[in-house]
């Protein structure tokens, strides 16, 4: 499947890195919704992006280890990747716009926004 990676995608996984990702996202696909699933111990949000209208839910959790925020980017591009794909049809044996049709995707890009943050500064 070939798929063209932005640039925006390619930076430092921490907060600010994290922002240029998730305004990139948004500005680009309408049809995903953000959300606040939980803030971290310093208060720091922990965002959700819902993708899909399907009625069954597959949960994607990245970055659980301060020392792993590249996984951050990788759930960004996988938000990207489906929405993008999903536009163009089937594309090396994979539908998805189908799998948005059968499947809701919950990705949670930093469930430990306070050990990256710690880890970067």
């Amino acid at each position: 499947m070939r798929f063209k990676i932005d640039e925006e995608f390619l930076v430092r996984a921490d907060l600010e890195g994290r922002e240029k990702m998730r305004s990139h996202l948004l500005s680009k696909h309408e049809n995903i919704t953000e959300t606040v699933i939980a803030r971290s111990i310093l208060s720091r949000p922990i965002e959700g992006y819902f993708i899909g209208k399907g009625k069954r839910l597959v949960t994607v959790f990245a970055s659980h280890h301060a020392l792993e925020s590249v996984t951050s980017n990788i759930a960004f591009l996988l938000c990207d990747l489906l929405l993008s794909k999903s536009m163009l049809g089937r594309s090396n044996n994979v539908d998805c716009k189908l799998l948005l049709s059968k499947y809701r995707f919950l990705i949670v890009p930093c469930v430990n926004p306070d050990g990256v943050e710690l880890r970067f500064h």
